[in-house]
């Protein structure tokens, strides 16, 4: 017999700091870090196995990362600053994001543009 349960997924969105005056953009993180979750504790967990080893610490710039998370930080769709992803253009310093869903699909979003394999992502530092 199987069961059917439903959960209320919501995104949480984490944004890279410029720390020691560079961004780590490969195919684990990007600028910005979009995850589906069940909870800001179940975001904050999958958060720290994204960015382990792609983090670091400057004495000036501070932490790389931000991995904490409340319910106010939940989104119902992907969105940075409370924008719907698909809504923004490429930004001055933002210009695309990972997507990290619940059931382990990670997809690449370059902003003003759409969904994207990796290999059409730039390293604009």
């Amino acid at each position: 017999m199987k069961t059917t349960v439903e959960v209320d997924l919501k995104w949480f969105t984490m944004r890279q700091n410029n720390s020691g005056g560079y961004f780590i953009r490969n195919e684990e993180v990007r600028d910005t870090v979009i995850i589906q979750a069940l909870s800001p504790d179940d975001a904050e967990a999958r958060a720290k196995t994204i960015t382990y080893g792609n983090d670091s610490y400057c004495q000036c710039c501070g932490e790389r990362w931000d991995n904490w998370f409340t319910e106010s930080d939940a989104d119902e769709v992907p969105s940075l600053y409370g924008v719907a992803i698909e809504d923004l253009d490429k930004e001055a310093f933002r210009y695309d994001a990972v997507l990290y869903y619940f059931d382990g699909t990670k997809r690449f979003y370059k902003f003003g543009v759409g969904f994207v394999p990796y290999d059409e992502l730039e390293d604009n530092d």
